[in-house]
């Protein structure tokens, strides 16, 4: 016993040594970590999609515990790596589209390797929600409910597999229209039948979540990078509508092999007559070939004309800036108790969001006039009070600004000047916005409009209302 205390006491040194040299290493990886990921959640291309994901997914786990459905992580039948001679069909066609996808990315001179980790991480995300919801909670209750008989547990795969695809009408909005969204439905749908057989062959959950985070990620590479300076928002010609029902149509088809063959191996099939040995390979392989001869319907000659990619003009400002952020639930402008020449002169104007229907309205304090804006989607807002001019500068999405710059000498207190201001309103397009605010140069008092992307690149409006993108001093 004492022996081992006079070799503490001669160890403490060096004990508190170690502990000094951790507590060095974690601060700063704390350090660094928090910037990545603060960049990484704010600033890269999906990361607020990442953080939805992450809610989602941390709601899910709770479902799973509050149904009693936790099994799923301990229940695991075949083991991780030894799950993917089930699941190889469609880790061939993601590593094929990943190839075709990578002689594009070769060809850009703008590719993005953060946006590209930002990406994966998303799509491991969209893995952990979707499989652990479709197939760890909803497939497992049809089966406590139905597996008691063949019919019982064909319904359960089809049930679950239906609202996975179901669940992707759900992707509707800015950038993916009806007729998208219902082909999305229809292709995730039999991915969904695929996955599910993958999953009750081989009760490992961690291999389907694998599975479908490497397909969406093969699936959206390609146009993470051209979507970092422009976004899916032309016109849909019927061009790009026929290439996609084709596309679809041919992937339907090739899964409905892969499907076919993979349900053959599990015991829901042991009294039906087994696959030969040719049909066991090439079952599988006729259904890759088929998915391959659908890669030539990928572009569409008109897909170009699809995606929208605005070009700006540089201009580096001489000076150094300061950036402005603001919050507000309202901007005020009003020249009250400033030296007037006539009281008619006095104005004093609100612009705010109506609590209502959340549109933008601006109204006249003194006449009590009031105007809505735009009943588009405001993102966000603000009014700018410059000496001898405002501005209104309005987010209305990711990619969407409206701007004007009004001279004070020209406002006046009747409906017209209301109007006057709603429609000198212009839409500019921009790449996808991070934020919108102000900046002003150190040496002047003048604040310009300013947005920053998700790149981090900055853009403002100068005093002849031009969008300029701020080229970077080296």
């Amino acid at each position: 016993m004492e022996n081992n205390k006079q070799k503490r006491k001669k160890s403490i040194g060096l004990y508190f040594f170690e502990m000094l040299i951790l507590f060095l290493v974690f601060f700063i990886i704390q350090q660094f970590g928090t910037m990545i990921l603060y960049n990484s959640f704010i600033y890269l291309k999906y990361g607020r999609d990442i953080i939805m994901e992450a809610i989602w997914a941390a709601l899910v786990l709770i479902l799973l515990l509050l149904f009693k459905n936790s099994y799923i992580f301990t229940q695991e039948k075949v083991g991780f790596w030894e799950s993917f001679k089930y699941g190889w069909p469609e880790l061939v066609m993601s590593l094929v589209f990943l190839i075709v996808s990578g002689f594009s990315l070769v060809e850009s001179t703008s590719i993005s390797i953060p946006t590209i980790l930002n990406l994966a991480v998303y799509c491991f995300f969209i893995g952990v929600v979707e499989e652990f919801l479709c197939r760890g909670w909803l497939f497992n209750e049809f089966l406590e409910r139905y597996s008691d008989s063949k019919k019982g547990i064909i319904l359960s795969i089809i049930l679950s597999s239906l609202i996975f695809g179901l669940i992707h009408f759900f992707n509707i909005g800015e950038t993916q229209g009806v007729a998208e969204t219902i082909l999305q439905v229809l292709n995730a749908t039999v991915g969904g039948v695929f996955l599910t057989l993958v999953y009750y062959k081989t009760k490992n959950i961690w291999n389907v979540v694998v599975l479908h985070a490497i397909w969406d990620f093969t699936l959206m590479v390609g146009e993470s990078q051209k979507l970092v300076e422009c976004y899916a928002g032309g016109t849909a010609t019927t061009s790009i509508y026929v290439y996609s029902l084709i596309q679809s149509i041919i992937l339907v088809i090739a899964y409905l092999f892969i499907d076919y063959w993979l349900y053959k191996r599990t015991d829901v099939a042991e009294d039906e007559k087994p696959l030969g040995k040719w049909a066991r390979i090439l079952l599988p392989i006729i259904g890759i070939v088929i998915y391959l001869s659908g890669l030539l319907f990928i572009n569409s000659p008109d897909s170009d004309n699809y995606y929208i990619c605005p070009t700006f003009d540089s201009s580096s400002f001489s000076e150094e800036y300061k950036l402005n952020l603001y919050n507000y639930s309202e901007f005020v402008l009003t020249n009250e108790g400033q030296e007037l020449e006539e009281e008619e002169d006095s104005y004093h104007f609100t612009l705010s969001l109506n609590g209502k229907n959340n549109a933008l309205v601006l109204k006249n304090d003194v006449s009590e006039e009031k105007i809505t804006l735009t009943s588009n989607q405001v993102t966000n807002y603000l009014l700018i009070d410059n000496k001898d001019s405002f501005i209104i500068f309005v987010q209305t999405g990711t990619n969407r600004v409206l701007y004007t710059n009004v001279l004070k000498e020209s406002i006046q207190n009747d409906t017209n000047f209301l109007t006057y201001v709603k429609e000198s309103l212009t839409e500019y397009v921009t790449p996808e916005i991070s934020f919108i605010g102000s900046a002003t140069k150190l040496e002047g008092d003048y604040e310009y409009a300013v947005l920053e992307t998700v790149t981090s690149d900055h853009f403002f409006f100068d005093e002849a209302n031009q969008l300029l993108l701020i080229k970077q001093e080296e």
